[in-house]
């Protein structure tokens, strides 16, 4: 017999689970797929993807398409300049309404991309721009500068023809159509709503959130309506606004969303995802199919993703050139559970239990249930910059302070004793009976032979200040900018340099696993693994660049679980070929720990989040799961073939037979009535 998980899986106390409520397993890996770089292509006026095309209008540097079927080889078909500085686009079959800000709108033959033919122009009034376009049935709806809305007829695709037009006391950015109604992002008018069912006297109809808000681009979704806003002259942080539009005349504003740093919103809808993109924070994804507020799926920095398109498997944004990112990468690990604390800066965990340092003192976190970790004291440890555990014992700083815990009962650590007056804070490396604080020029030396009584007995002070340190047996290894410098530490009042190591490369973090030192530089960035075969002298054995560097890292097994933007997680069971084989953009960049079958990681914001450790082959994974008043829904990828049986429970622990399933190559869909507020299912294999 065995079980595998289905919607989030998690090999901890209970067994593997999987929930589908709350919507954390649905998590993506957005990872970079295919690249066509430019420094000359930044910030892109605007763009549009149909039939595997993409258009880029790149004002005065003109108009780009680009073959983008194989998301992993992203091809330059055609650039013209010709047609005029090139704003803004639509495209439809073979024909591209080019909006210019010279030569009006500009009506092209695309049929060939790699020759773009001029076929007509649809003229506008001199001075005048076109500063957004939508296709609405058999017409093309017009945002033209300055404060005039206007419908053209393209039934006849090549010949436009002039259907309706109004004057407005506002310029419009963008548009969303649902029937005859235009929802219409203004600069100071907020969402402006027009009907244009008789589109020779189109009608301004209301317009929402004028006072308040600026929103830049807006996307539909069913009854609601998203709004990307802008942060002028609103300070920086402005919000997603998401409305009602379930009586089309009459917008609701339902729900304000935080996202962050952001400052310039671009949104758009893809198959039930939200994509937000920035001018200057990260792309973020939001599933807004599974009812009540949006829930952020996934997040890509550096960010500055104008003007995103999508299909289904692939994300393309304009920054330095084009970017693909893959949307069909469920996360691995996916997130299980996650807690609010008051802040936090590190984090350390035993068992089932993490330990998050705040700005004051410690939390403690139970998560032994990892779908609902339970912050259950607070105020237990004073404020630490460092904890180690060391099998039942936790070793921490405060302050010029060395404190020794007893984590018997890892629920209630007990202080067993404590040195004070230490010559440093700095990085910290532990065994049950020795501990090593870093000091400016060097490390001191603590014998914890007798953990009520931990005492100060040597130091060595001639190096530069350690960056991080790691200890095995009787070697402790220190970072010293790019040097490791190994001591054979056997002799507590003399510790002496063995080796010194030149590994190239400015170290941010080191750490010690089984034989191994992994080091995590900042320049150049990337992972090097040493190994320990002869402790005293560390030799190089693989390195993998990347082009971020990992501030803090774990490493558990043969995966090391780096930690930046999210968490990359990198298979170094072949050193000399390490490779990147998963991630979640959405863990926390604070802290990050491991203790049992968990990662846990804790953000800017003082969430701490639960991970399972990374699954090699995940066999089965869920496909948007989703609540509403008639129950859960979601889909279920499996093996195809392979015959298995669903259980569900309301309290994990008892679990009952449900439905019997046979996967194919699509997934299954399953839908559930339960009367319990929540509900919990899992895979169970012959």
């Amino acid at each position: 017999m065995a079980v595998r998980g289905l919607i989030v899986v998690a090999i901890l106390l209970f067994g593997t689970w999987a929930r589908a409520i709350d919507y954390l397993g649905e998590d993506l890996d957005l990872r970079m797929v295919g690249q066509w770089p430019s420094r000359t292509m930044d910030f892109p006026i605007d763009v549009a993807l149909s039939d595997n095309l993409l258009y880029v209008c790149g004002d005065h540097e003109g108009l780009y398409i680009f073959d983008v079927a194989n998301r992993t080889n992203l091809v330059l078909k055609s650039q013209r300049r010709d047609f005029g500085p090139a704003q803004y686009i639509a495209v439809r079959s073979n024909t591209a309404y080019l909006g210019t800000s010279t030569k009006g709108c500009q009506v092209l033959d695309v049929s060939n991309p790699s020759l773009p033919l001029v076929v007509t122009n649809y003229p506008t009034p001199p001075k005048a721009v076109i500063e957004s376009m939508a296709f609405a049935g058999n017409f093309l709806l017009l945002g033209i500068y300055p404060k005039q809305f206007e419908i053209v007829d393209v039934s006849d695709p090549r010949n436009p023809v002039h259907a309706g037009s109004m004057d407005l006391a506002f310029d419009i950015h963008d548009f969303a159509v649902k029937g005859h109604y235009a929802y219409a992002a203004t600069f100071g008018a907020g969402v402006a709503v027009i009907d244009f069912e008789d589109p020779l006297h189109p009608q301004l109809v209301t317009n929402v959130l004028s006072q308040v808000y600026f929103p830049i681009s807006v996307a539909l979704f069913g009854n609601r309506l998203y709004a990307g806003t802008v942060n002028d002259p609103l300070p920086k942080g402005v919000p997603l606004l998401e409305l009602d539009v379930t009586d089309p005349r009459k917008p609701v504003l339902a729900s304000v969303i935080e996202v962050g740093d952001s400052i310039e919103q671009h949104v758009v809808n893809g198959g039930g995802r939200l994509f937000l993109g920035d001018g200057d924070g990260p792309l973020q994804v939001f599933n807004v199919e599974t009812g009540g507020k949006p829930h952020l799926v996934g997040k890509w920095f550096p960010g500055r993703a104008i003007k995103p398109c999508v299909t289904d498997s692939t994300l393309f944004f304009v920054y330095q050139g084009i970017n693909a990112l893959a949307l069909d990468l469920p996360a691995n690990p996916q997130r299980l559970g996650e807690v609010a604390v008051d802040g936090g800066t590190t984090l350390a965990a035993s068992g089932h239990y993490a330990y998050a340092g705040t700005g004051e003192n410690w939390h403690i976190i139970d998560a032994s249930n990892p779908f609902s970790p339970r912050l259950q004291v607070s105020n237990a440890l004073p404020r630490l910059s460092g904890f180690v555990r060391v099998d039942r014992l936790g070793v921490g700083l405060n302050a010029g302070r060395l404190m020794v815990y007893d984590l018997w009962d890892e629920s209630r650590p007990i202080l067993l004793g404590e040195s004070t007056n230490l010559p440093g804070s700095g990085p910290l490396a532990a065994s049950l009976t020795r501990a090593f604080v870093g000091q400016s020029k060097g490390f001191a030396c603590l014998d914890l032979s007798d953990p009520a009584s931990p005492r100060l007995v040597g130091s060595y002070t001639n190096m530069d200040t350690p960056k991080s340190m790691s200890l095995a047996g009787n070697y402790l290894y220190t970072a010293v900018n790019g040097l490791i410098l190994v001591f054979d530490v056997s002799n507590l009042e003399n510790p002496g340099l063995v080796s010194t190591v030149d590994t190239g490369a400015r170290i941010n973090f080191m750490q010690l696993a089984k034989e191994n030192l992994y080091l995590f530089p900042v320049a150049p960035p990337g992972l090097k693994v040493y190994s320990l075969a002869d402790p005293a002298q560390p030799r190089l054995s693989g390195t993998s660049s990347t082009n971020d560097f990992w501030p803090r890292a774990v490493v558990v097994g043969n995966y090391v679980y780096g930690q930046q933007i999210g968490v990359t997680v990198f298979d170094v069971s072949d050193p000399a070929h390490i490779k990147v084989v998963g991630g979640n953009p959405l863990a926390g960049r604070i802290g990050i720990a491991a203790a049992g079958d968990a990662i846990y990681t804790l953000g800017r914001y003082g969430v701490l989040d639960v991970f399972p450790l990374f699954d090699t082959q995940p066999a089965y994974r869920p496909h948007h799961p989703a609540r509403d008043q008639a129950g859960f829904h979601f889909s279920v990828w499996g093996i195809p073939g392979s015959e298995v049986t669903i259980q569900k429970t309301s309290a994990p622990g008892v679990w009952s037979d449900w439905m019997p399933v046979t996967f194919g190559d699509e997934p299954v869909e399953i839908i559930d009535s339960p009367s319990a507020s929540q509900q919990f299912y899992r895979v169970h294999l012959p």
